[in-house]
């Protein structure tokens, strides 16, 4: 332990740049005596990221509250080891940087945290609203008038909040941001009714932020996974409620008549689930489309049997995607070994050979990669 903190010492104390001062005293590994040093920088900044540190003692954030830049004040107001009595002297601030961070702290008292529930400021009422210390009545309500505020970052607060209620949920649910629509689609609260309305949203990033979403309903994974959006049908099918039976009708639509952007995803990197049905990447390697061939050839986790197969694609755009895939397992081995596996990279070394003499040898010795 102590060699660990000699290191923080030498590394972050006199640390040239802020931003690395910054970064050690907000790690959760700062030693105390460490903490103690940057509480006293000349930087505001380096010392706010004192006072939010949860795991700084008492007697720190006892010299920090009293600090003479508000935004230091201010979070050791909101830390839960803010001492009592320093607290209270903080409570009964005036200044509104300072207000804000009396809200969110799990010291306030229950009747500060009703009025402050009537505060002006948005942000003070936002920092109540996510007090699990405020009553339900008035933290749902703040919740349900937070979700209609015109700035869009106090709306994406209360879609992605835990303990927004089904009431402000539905609001967002139908905001004009499709940003804010997908974020409320991806809350674990968010109820099966509006994970249905959602599931028909025109935005692609909506209906795939419902088919992540762990409690997607049945009827909207199966609405989702006749999707004309790969993407879509993709999450659908990557969710675990996603009955089996499903998932594999799924699959088989995309083995006989999906369109070439659901095939191409099935054989690119993002669709690498798919490439464990045998069936559906057999079908892939031999699909009418090089476009597709191409991006099977292009995937390193192509079963080594089907890329090989690639290597040897009647398209030359596909031989050449599979010879210039360098992840692959098989690449390195076999083209590097033998240039011959690779028709393209074949005629490509009898190019440059004519041109600079001594190539292929070189390639083969591992001394030059195209």
């Amino acid at each position: 332990m102590a060699k660990k903190q000699s290191t923080w010492h030498s590394s972050y104390l006199n640390a040239y740049y802020v931003q690395d001062r910054e970064s050690a005293a907000r790690h959760k590994d700062c030693p105390p005596e460490t903490l103690a040093e940057f509480a006293k920088d000349d930087f505001q900044w380096v010392r706010a990221n004192v006072a939010a540190n949860r795991n700084c003692p008492p007697r720190i954030l006892k010299k920090l509250a009293s600090d003479k830049s508000v935004h230091v004040r201010s979070l050791v107001a909101a830390n839960p080891n803010c001492p009592s009595e320093d607290f209270q002297k903080l409570l009964m601030s005036t200044n509104l940087t300072v207000i804000r961070g009396v809200a969110r702290s799990p010291q306030c008292p229950p009747d500060k945290l009703e009025k402050l529930a009537l505060h002006k400021d948005h942000f003070v009422r936002q920092a109540v609203a996510a007090n699990s210390k405020t009553p339900a009545k008035i933290r749902s309500t703040l919740f349900e008038q937070l979700a209609k505020h015109q700035l869009f970052r106090i709306r994406r607060f209360v879609a992605k909040h835990s303990a927004a209620p089904v009431s402000a949920l539905a609001i967002l649910a139908r905001d004009r941001d499709s940003s804010i629509r997908s974020t409320t689609a991806s809350n674990r609260k968010c109820p099966s009714e509006l994970l249905e309305e959602l599931s028909t949203d025109k935005t692609l990033q909506v209906r795939c932020s419902v088919g992540e979403n762990k409690d997607c309903p049945r009827t909207a994974l199966e609405r989702l996974l006749k999707d004309r959006s790969w993407p879509v049908v993709f999450t659908a099918i990557s969710n675990r409620q996603c009955p089996r039976n499903l998932r594999k009708n799924a699959i088989q639509r995309i083995e006989e008549k999906s369109s070439i952007g659901v095939r191409k995803g099935a054989a690119n990197e993002w669709g690498n689930k798919f490439l464990r049905s045998p069936n559906l990447v057999k079908a892939l390697a031999v699909d009418e489309s090089p476009i597709v061939r191409k991006a099977l050839a292009s995937n390193p986790k192509c079963p080594s049997s089907i890329y090989k197969q690639l290597l040897n694609d009647s398209d030359d755009a596909v031989r050449k995607a599979a010879a210039l895939n360098t992840n692959h397992p098989v690449n390195d081995g076999l083209i590097r070994n033998n240039p011959a596996a690779s028709p393209w990279l074949q005629a490509q070394l009898a190019k440059a050979e004519a041109e600079f003499p001594g190539i292929t040898a070189a390639v083969q010795e591992g001394n030059m990669l195209f």
